[in-house]
Order: C-alpha cells, then sequence, then structure tokens
C-alpha cells in the first residue's frame, strides 16, 4: 500500500495521536445509544403507522364518496369529521418513549 495512503488512513483513524483516538472512540461508542434514544423518543414507527391509518380512514370514505350513486355527503363528512378527531387523540405524543410492545395507536379504526 502506498506510504501517503497509509499516513491517510492513520491520520484519519487517530492512531498516531492518543487524544484522536480516544475522542474517536468515545464517539463511535455513543453514537449507537444516541441513536436508540433519538428512534425511541421520536417515536417514528407509531408516527408512520398513525399517517398511514389517517390515510386508508380518508380514502375510504373518498371512495365511498366517489363509488356510491348517491352518497349521503352530510354522514360521510359526519364521519369523517369524528374520525379526524379520534385519530388526532391517537396522535404518538413527543418525548414520551413507547414502552416494549405498547402502541398508541388504536386497531380499531
Amino acid at each position: 500500500m502506498n506510504s501517503s495512503i497509509q499516513l491517510h488512513i492513520r491520520h484519519f483513524v487517530g492512531i498516531g495521536n492518543t487524544n484522536n483516538f480516544k475522542v474517536s472512540l468515545a464517539i463511535a461508542t455513543a453514537l449507537p445509544a444516541t441513536l436508540l434514544l433519538v428512534n425511541t423518543t421520536l417515536r417514528f414507527e407509531d408516527r408512520a403507522q398513525w399517517f398511514w391509518k389517517k390515510r386508508l380512514g380518508t380514502q375510504r370514505l373518498l371512495r365511498e364518496l366517489r363509488d356510491t350513486e348517491n352518497p349521503d355527503i352530510y354522514s360521510v363528512a359526519k364521519r369523517f369529521a369524528d374520525f379526524s378527531d379520534s385519530m388526532e387523540s391517537a396522535w404518538p405524543d413527543f418525548g414520551t418513549p413507547q414502552r416494549q410492545g405498547q402502541s398508541n395507536i388504536n386497531s380499531s379504526n
């Protein structure tokens, strides 16, 4: 291997300088825990499930309006308002990590 490439690799990894190595090791060690904390706090999976459930429920009502010959618009609008209210109350809160095996999203709608 070319000596200049080896020098660049050593400099990047921090092998010749113990302070750089310690800092690099500390960052590499803390990174997985930090990412796990961010993932559980922001609750990406629960929020994604919430958006999919809202999208599917809204599409169900839209298909009813589109495919029914004489749709009862008042009834569909009322069900949409009720559905939207229930979905807003099911929104996963920020900063409250989900417990293992639990979800804030109801599967009934």
